[in-house]
């Protein structure tokens, strides 16, 4: 956790993801949870709660969302079917591009967004924003990477820990 906390207060003037997918050395890493039974799970348990301080769905057609990535880590565990991307990003206006769909799904609570999407090419998404990241970065980095944990463990029957691998910049 402490280099999510270093990596959040580095990138303090970012908007900060933390994005499930795989990770390795010779591909890089793929945002995708690889098929609907994984979207729906994840789906599930946030539907599950009911402290949500808002929850929307959203409809992107036509234009895709644009960012510029700035800085990047991965967490990893060879125990766990997915690891972590933790991303400081610049939100861009969005691209536009004919044909395209992506339905969002957001959770909102405290200093977090949960947003479940999948797109037109039938790929699935998990992404963690931390909405207001000048608050305590140890908290932050904290109560993130525990909710991140929460999501990926749905799919262990042992709960897992992720390890830092290396900055991606």
């Amino acid at each position: 956790m402490e280099q999510i906390q270093e990596f959040i207060e580095l990138n303090n003037d970012k908007t900060i993801i933390l994005s499930i997918g795989k990770y390795s050395k010779a591909f890089g890493f793929d945002y995708n949870l690889f098929g609907i039974e994984n979207y729906n799970k994840i789906h599930k348990l946030l539907e599950s709660c009911k402290i949500w301080e808002s929850s929307e769905e959203e409809i992107l057609e036509d234009y895709k969302e644009h960012y510029e990535r700035a800085d990047a880590i991965v967490l990893t565990s060879p125990e766990s079917p997915f690891d972590i991307m933790v991303s400081a990003v610049d939100i861009l206006e969005e691209i536009h591009s004919p044909g395209y769909k992506k339905n969002i799904i957001n959770y909102s609570r405290k200093f977090h967004k949960f947003s479940v999407s999948t797109n037109s090419n039938k790929d699935y998404y998990f992404d963690l924003t931390i909405l207001d990241n000048k608050i305590d970065s140890k908290y932050l980095a904290e109560s993130s990477y525990l909710k991140i944990l929460d999501i990926i463990n749905i799919f262990k029957e042992k709960s897992t820990e992720l390890k830092f691998v290396e900055p991606l910049t």
